[in-house]
């Protein structure tokens, strides 16, 4: 089989994608983003119940789900579902006792 002599065209065209290449470059998605970054706010809680305790993990993170009541203003409370991740040396936040009468901070 003999190689032939390659055709300017072709060439060209390799040539001008070389050079888009080497112009555009690898543009970053940035731009396509169309959400905002979290809000992060202290809030008050209350937690009322455990929800769902998963087996823990030595090697992964753990979760616990808590049903919990957020505090809006004074006297005025929604209910939200907490998710409380840890560590697998850290110890979960229903080996600390569920007091249903008292308010928690949450700090991000």
């Amino acid at each position: 089989m003999k190689l032939g002599k390659a055709e300017p065209s072709c060439i060209a065209a390799v040539v001008f994608l070389a050079v888009m290449w080497t112009i555009c470059g690898r543009g970053s998605a940035e731009g396509e983003l169309h959400w905002q970054s979290p809000k992060k706010e202290q809030m008050r809680v209350r937690l009322i119940a455990l929800a769902a305790a998963y087996p823990r993990s030595s090697f992964f993170a753990n979760q616990e789900v808590f049903v919990a009541e957020k505090q809006l203003g004074e006297g005025e409370w929604r209910l939200v579902k907490l998710v409380y991740g840890y560590l697998p040396y850290q110890p979960p936040l229903s080996e600390y006792g569920l007091n249903t009468r008292q308010c928690t901070s949450l700090v991000p």
